[in-house]
């Protein structure tokens, strides 16, 4: 019986032991494993504050866009309102040379007919002056 009891402490002895080997695996196990969860963790927070980071830079394009847009508007709303005015000027400019030339026209006339009236003068003081005689 008693060499029963020491194989029985002897093989109670060895399974405490692998039982122990076993539960310090299992305990460096989950060690590593925390570890491991906490490095994903901080990867996890990292990830999530690149994200907000790009979020932010990505709402400042927009709104540069935005600001961007807003201002070609307003170029072209110039633009055009620079065309319309260069029209005006152009069809102002047009009839002021209409006017001019028909000044122009009118003074040629008028000259002419000064040419004429200056003859008809002369005819007439020659006239005048054979009666007077």
């Amino acid at each position: 019986v008693a060499d029963e009891v020491r194989a029985l402490a002897g093989k109670t002895r060895e399974s405490t032991q692998q039982i122990q080997g076993i539960i310090e695996t299992l305990r460096s196990g989950a060690e590593d494993a925390v570890s491991i969860a906490s490095l994903g963790i901080q990867e996890a927070e990292q990830g999530v504050a690149q994200v907000v980071e790009a979020q932010q830079a990505l709402q400042g394009i927009r709104q540069a866009v935005e600001r961007i847009t807003d201002m070609t508007q307003q170029m072209a709303a110039a633009s055009q309102e620079q065309s319309h005015v260069a029209e005006d000027v152009s069809r102002q400019i047009n009839r002021v040379a209409g006017t001019v030339q028909k000044t122009a026209d009118n003074a040629n006339a008028a000259a002419t007919r000064g040419g004429e009236l200056e003859h008809i003068s002369s005819g007439l003081r020659a006239l005048v002056e054979r009666f007077n005689r």
